[in-house]
């Protein structure tokens, strides 16, 4: 399975800790936006990253109920890695690493319905903004 997006914790208990993600499809492109933030150092922040995930991909058990552990799951995994101290490292679509901060608007859940052969799809939208340099890191 090929993946879209790492995440690497930079400190706390998961620490240096790949976390793969795949971005979900929007309108026939992946869920991905880097937009400059025009403000040269000495600010921190260069870019904001907006992005959606795909939560869970087999997410209808057999009885056709929908399961949303995979949902939950990944967004307590999320919320782990936005509450350590230092920023994390970020490997996305275009993969370049780089040193992220998640934003404070938090993660939405959005849930769709495949045209095709009418399966939920869960997704989880956030935003990211990417860094010049922080403390003893750099870019």
């Amino acid at each position: 399975m090929k993946y879209d997006l790492e995440l690497r914790p930079n400190s706390g208990t998961h620490k240096g800790e790949w976390y793969r993600y795949i971005l979900a499809t929007v309108n026939g492109t992946k869920a991905w936006d880097v937009n400059p933030t025009f403000n040269p150092p000495p600010s921190m922040y260069k870019d904001k990253i907006k992005l959606s995930i795909l939560a869970a991909e087999n997410n209808v058990d057999a009885s056709g109920s929908i399961e949303l552990r995979g949902v939950n799951k990944i967004l307590d995994e999320l919320r782990d890695i936005a509450d350590t101290k230092e920023p994390i490292t970020m490997k996305g679509l275009d993969k370049v690493e780089r040193l992220v901060r998640i934003t404070q608007d938090g993660f939405t859940q959005v849930a769709t319905l495949k045209e095709k052969d009418k399966s939920p799809e869960y997704r989880i939208n956030f935003s990211c903004l990417g860094m010049y340099k922080y403390g003893n890191y750099k870019e």
